[in-house]
């Protein structure tokens, strides 16, 4: 069987297969049921099929690197929950079982490689995620500023500091890599090592868009040089603030552009690059099953 055939399947049929792996790893050990009810079945059914998921996209890709950064994402996660790796590993032992009789010679041997290189990491020293604001990178006073600003709340006032640094002369662009990209990076570690709520990190974003649309006027300052540029997030893709950036840049380079945001239909974007005979088509995804 074809790699990405044998992808195919198995994201089609990741939720039949969740259901069974998750009934068979709760039924081996009941006590399970005593701790966590049914609550916790939902979220182990759930957790099943997202490690379904990015092994199928890792497997279409032929690039076990996906699975395995996918393991340790989750490892650091359960971590930082102070929450035991054993649940895991169980269900990635009862999917590669399951998996490789279910399949058996048409791709079991792929699917075990790509498990068990998963369940090797999880072996591995967790490494610890570091802060992506660093004294010694440029305009980092300046970010450290920004996002002491927003984790307290203070918008408005985060926007005015942004405001003087323009005025005294910090370019676009640098305020996008030096200050909001790392920002963004940290408040996502932040979240991913349970140190702030999604609330929190959901709140920190929408005012960093906010920021980002009151320096538009300066952005679109730049003289026109008839090029366009589509940029759209894919289907069922919520982050859009990368691709946003993206797009910006190429409008201080001078491009038209028409961004459509987060998950945008596949026939709305061929319908406008049609419509306005765009150049360059940009799509943003930041997860891979999306």
């Amino acid at each position: 069987m074809e790699m990405k055939d044998l992808a195919e399947r198995l994201e089609n049929q990741k939720s039949y297969f969740a259901k069974l792996i998750t009934y068979e790893q709760w039924r081996e050990k009941p006590q399970l049921y005593q701790i966590y009810g049914e609550t916790g079945y939902s979220k182990c059914l759930q957790d099943t099929e997202y490690h379904l998921s990015y092994l199928a996209q890792a497997i279409a890709v032929d690039n076990p690197q996906i699975f395995i950064h996918y393991v340790a994402w989750v490892k650091t996660l359960l971590n930082s929950l102070n929450l035991s790796l054993v649940g895991l590993k169980d269900n990635l032992v009862l999917i590669r079982d399951f998996l490789c009789r279910y399949f058996e010679t048409e791709g079991a041997a792929s699917l075990k490689e790509y498990l068990e290189l998963g369940m090797e990491q999880l072996e591995n020293p967790t490494e610890a995620l570091t802060s992506h604001l660093d004294a010694k990178k440029p305009l980092q006073d300046l970010a450290a500023q920004y996002f002491d600003l927003l984790m307290r709340g203070e918008r408005l006032t985060a926007l005015a500091l942004i405001q003087k640094a323009v005025a005294d002369g910090t370019s676009i662009r640098d305020l996008y890599l030096q200050v909001f990209e790392p920002c963004q990076y940290e408040i996502g570690r932040l979240w991913h090592t349970h140190q702030v709520s999604v609330a929190q990190e959901h709140y920190f974003t929408a005012s960093t868009q906010f920021i980002m649309s009151q320096l538009y006027p300066f952005i679109f300052q730049t003289p026109r040089k008839g090029h366009r540029m589509v940029a759209a997030c894919v289907g069922n893709e919520l982050h859009e603030m990368g691709l946003r950036m993206v797009t910006d840049f190429f409008e201080m380079d001078g491009w038209n552009t028409f961004y459509l945001g987060a998950n945008t239909p596949p026939t709305s974007i061929v319908e406008i690059l049609d419509s306005v005979k765009a150049d360059v088509l940009a799509l943003s995804t930041t997860l891979p099953p999306h």
